[in-house]
C-alpha cells in the first residue's frame, strides 16, 4: 500500500477541515494531525492513506 501526499488549506477549525489544492469543497472527514491543530487558512502537507488523512505539518 502506498501513501499519497497532497497540499491543502485549513478551511475550518472546529471541527478541523481541509480542502485539497484543486478541489472545490473541503473533505467531509476530520483529518488527524501531529501536534497542535493548524490555524484557519494555514497551508498544510497531508498524507492520504486508507484511513483518515494525516496533517504532517504547516507550510511556512
Amino acid at each position: 500500500m502506498s501513501a499519497e501526499w497532497r497540499y491543502a488549506t485549513v478551511t475550518g477549525t472546529s471541527p478541523l477541515r481541509i480542502r485539497f489544492d484543486g478541489d472545490d469543497d473541503p473533505l467531509d472527514v476530520t483529518p488527524e494531525h501531529l501536534g497542535t491543530a493548524p490555524p484557519l487558512g494555514s497551508r498544510v502537507w497531508v498524507q492520504m492513506t486508507t484511513g483518515a488523512p494525516i496533517i504532517h505539518g504547516v507550510i511556512t
